[in-house]
């Protein structure tokens, strides 16, 4: 599936160092990893960078695994921002140790017990290593989990599976490392959560894609109507997007304060499939997360009669 995105952002290129490592660019704790530490996701998480290139994002070797699948969505997008502008060819490739500590500031020390007995918020991952992280299984899986009452495993239904990934006993023990920890719900809670395991082909996206350029990429989107004012959404903007569809909502994230006006663009980017080939280029895309950029203007598209 061919993919146009904006090229990267030059980089300043410093002198050539014995380490080059001292040179890293590390970005800024974007607004959405934020928000997961308000909402009680915290710890610290260690990671292995893999530079091959000065310019282009690093390979990310997890030391542990994230508590979520969306947590994780936003820390990878937080690694890819580093980079090694002082590397050179003959030193390549290079590997660099990175900590991130997720900490919650006083004034979100109560997030947890003002977060919905109903939400997302209340499930928790129990930290430790996953049984089946040494697994030589690869693939990925869209598990929806069901809790009835808190302290209690979950009912989990698999949505979707790589093909040829065949280890249902190993989705089970990735479903009950998950805790309804809130009070309990008035009815059932649900939360559908991801599980990619390391190998396998996947297509990741390392720079954001203009919406000029993802449009084409979203299946039938010449049949749909739609009507988007973005200049009174506080444009510009980006927004995290993974592909769930047809299997559940897309995952959709605002990256700034969130803004009531976006609703209607964010609802529509949570239905839309898109385009691919076959079931292995489907699998290779899905849940892998992009930046969309969002310009300014008007989105108005009605099909010819």
């Amino acid at each position: 599936m061919a993919l146009a995105w904006a090229s990267a952002a030059a980089w300043a290129q410093p002198a050539p160092s014995a380490d080059p490592s001292v040179c890293l660019v590390r970005p800024a704790l974007h607004d959405a990893l934020r928000r997961h530490v308000d909402r009680g996701s915290v710890g610290t998480f260690n990671v292995v960078l893999h530079f091959t290139q000065p310019d282009a994002a690093p390979r990310i070797e997890w030391q542990m695994d994230p508590v979520s699948a969306e947590l994780s969505d936003e820390l990878t997008f937080y690694f890819q921002g580093f980079r090694l502008p002082c590397l050179q060819a003959s030193q390549a490739p290079v590997s660099v140790k990175q900590r991130v500590a997720l900490v919650p500031d006083a004034a979100s020390a109560d997030a947890e017990r003002r977060a919905p007995a109903d939400g997302p918020a209340c499930v928790k991952r129990m930290m430790g290593e996953f049984p089946g992280r040494h697994t030589t299984a690869e693939g990925k899986a869209l598990l929806r989990l069901t809790f009835d009452r808190p302290g209690t495993p979950s009912r989990h239904r698999v949505l979707y599976r790589s093909p040829g990934f065949n280890d249902l006993p190993l989705l089970k023990e990735f479903a009950d490392l998950h805790q309804f920890t809130c009070s309990a719900p008035a009815q059932s809670a649900e939360l559908d959560t991801v599980l990619i395991l390391q190998g396998g082909r996947r297509l990741q996206f390392t720079q954001p894609v203009k919406f000029k350029d993802f449009l084409p990429l979203v299946k039938d989107w010449r049949q749909q109507t739609f009507d988007f004012d973005l200049n009174a959404m506080g444009c510009p903007f980006d927004v995290r997007w993974a592909l769930r569809q047809p299997h559940a909502d897309n995952a959709v994230t605002e990256l700034d304060a969130p803004q009531p006006a976006r609703a209607p663009l964010l609802d529509w980017l949570k239905r839309q499939v898109l385009r691919t080939q076959s079931a292995e280029e489907y699998d290779q895309v899905v849940f892998e997360p992009m930046t969309l950029q969002m310009p300014c203007g008007r989105l108005k598209y009605v099909p010819p009669q």
